[in-house]
């Protein structure tokens, strides 16, 4: 469960991210790039991340089931990706964990891509100063435009159970 998952009477309420497939083709969000609202706001001070110039998306050729081999790399002026599913790329985007995006389209956990982004390069310098969860919020915008992905968060009641140690200690 995540960590921000209250337990009461039994049902937890946690706030989930949802990943939506847009039905019409060529759907795409209007939302700007910084701009995306259900991407985590530090209340802080809000930083104007800067969009990827160039983005190559390629399906990943399968290499059979002895080699499936998986990389990322934070580039100097981008990220480099290979061989990974799109849902995992979905999870670091947001920060949460596997059960923290519902609606997932299946083929985003079984489809593996090679994806290879670049800023411009008078934003290589800014780019150096981001964190990793900020360069993989970078991301969002193009998963809407290039998968037609929606992403809103929302907070759900989910049934879930709490263990506790009996009385007299664990028996371990």
């Amino acid at each position: 469960m995540s960590g921000s998952a209250a337990c009461l009477c039994g049902r937890t309420y946690a706030s989930y991210l949802f990943a939506i497939a847009c039905v019409a083709t060529g759907a795409r969000s209007a939302n700007a790039q910084g701009n995306n609202p259900a991407a985590p706001q530090d209340a802080s001070a809000p930083i104007q991340l800067p969009a990827f110039e160039v983005v190559s998306i390629k399906p990943h050729e399968d290499e059979g089931m002895s080699h499936m081999n998986a990389d990322i790399w934070m580039t100097p002026d981008g990220i480099t990706v290979s061989g990974i599913p799109l849902s995992m790329l979905i999870r670091e985007a947001f920060g949460v964990s596997e059960d923290g995006v519902l609606d997932e389209p299946a083929w985003a956990e079984t489809r593996r891509y090679d994806i290879q982004a670049k800023v411009e390069p008078d934003d290589v310098a800014k780019l150096k100063t981001l964190g990793p969860q900020q360069r993989w919020r970078m991301l969002l915008p193009v998963f809407e435009d290039r998968f037609g992905l929606e992403f809103r968060r929302e907070t759900v009641e989910l049934r879930a159970y709490t263990l506790i140690v009996a009385k007299g200690g664990a028996k371990i």
